[in-house]
């Protein structure tokens, strides 16, 4: 008899914390949709990449990204190149060396007047206030796909919520001037880029111009401009569902 009230008691505490996790909600921000910018030949990016557009119009051009770090420098290279804009859709985009490598380069970009909006799926664990921070800058947008209302204990969003957060973004895809796309298999993190030494995955990726830029960038807006896409909020350090 008494295990059995011990039993009760504990399956009361847990009922009453997922139904106030399953109560729990994301408050509402303002979310204004934005949309890519279109290609600009007068662009560095876009000089590179004519004569083989023009060569080859409605064919797609692609250089393949099999060495981890040559991946790693192509992305910077773009970021590095970018006069108007740089959309970046990951699942995973860790805290490490060259994840902040990276985000520096973004910010260097945005501080120079480039328009850089990040979107990535929530089931990473990551800082809120350092997101937050960086999302303060007029030029940088973020973007949290499907967030979790309860940020440090995920595991009872997928007990009180699990229909709406088991939907994840895979999506990968860095986007230049709209001028250069890099997709693939690839996250941001060092195990994807060669830069650990206790991991190296054997992943794959992209470089891509000509006619299916503009496509990866209208996918980018519909998933940009959707409503599980939650705008980050600068001002309190926690993402906004609207």
């Amino acid at each position: 008899m008494a295990y059995l009230l011990i039993f009760v008691r504990y399956l009361a505490v847990i009922l009453g914390l997922l139904s106030f996790w399953g109560c729990s909600s994301l408050p509402e921000a303002d979310k204004f949709p934005s949309y890519t910018i279109p290609f600009d030949a007068q662009t560095q990016l876009a000089s590179q990449a004519l004569p083989y557009i023009n060569k080859h119009p409605k064919l797609t051009g692609f250089y393949p990204l099999g060495d981890g770090q040559e991946a790693f420098l192509a992305r910077l290279a773009l970021i590095y190149g970018a006069e108007h804009s740089l959309d970046l859709q990951y699942y995973i985009y860790r805290d490490d060396n060259t994840s902040s490598l990276m985000t520096y380069a973004l910010y260097q970009a945005a501080e120079r007047g480039v328009r850089v909006r990040i979107l990535l799926d929530d089931m990473q664990s990551r800082n809120d206030e350092s997101m937050a921070q960086l999302a303060s800058h007029p030029n940088i947008d973020i973007r949290l796909f499907n967030p979790f209302a309860e940020r440090s204990a995920r595991i009872f969003g997928f007990i009180s919520d699990f229909d709406r957060v088991n939907r994840r973004m895979h999506n990968k895809a860095l986007i230049a001037d709209n001028a250069f796309v890099i997709t693939g298999g690839r996250n941001i993190g060092d195990e994807y880029f060669a830069a650990n030494t206790s991991v190296d995955f054997g992943d794959f990726d992209i470089l891509m111009l000509g006619e299916s830029v503009p496509e990866i960038s209208v996918q980018f807006d519909l998933y940009w401009n959707s409503k599980p896409s939650t705008a980050y909020s600068a001002d309190s350090g926690h993402p906004f569902r609207v």
